[in-house]
C-alpha cells in the first residue's frame, strides 16, 4: 500500500480520487484535450480542464522549461 512506505501520507484513496489523477497525468503527458474530454466523458472541456486536470509548481516549470527548449531548437 502506498501510505505504509510514502514520506506524504494521503488520508483516503478512491476511484473518484484516482479518476483526478489519471485525467492530470494524461494532460501532463500531452494528450489532446478534447479526447481527454471524450475519455472523462464530460461534456465540455471547461469541466475537464478546471475539475480534473490539476497544476502544480513542478508541472507548470517543466512546461516552461520545455517550451524553452523547443524555441532553442527552432533556431
Amino acid at each position: 500500500m502506498y501510505n505504509e512506505t510514502a514520506e506524504y501520507k494521503i488520508e483516503t484513496i478512491s476511484a473518484h480520487t484516482l479518476r483526478h489523477t489519471r485525467c492530470t497525468r494524461d494532460a501532463e503527458d500531452g494528450m489532446d484535450i478534447k479526447v481527454l474530454q471524450y475519455i472523462m466523458g464530460h461534456s465540455n472541456m471547461k469541466i475537464t480542464n478546471d475539475v480534473y486536470n490539476h497544476v502544480n509548481e513542478e508541472r507548470a516549470v517543466s512546461e516552461i522549461m520545455n517550451v524553452e527548449q523547443r524555441r532553442r531548437n527552432k533556431g
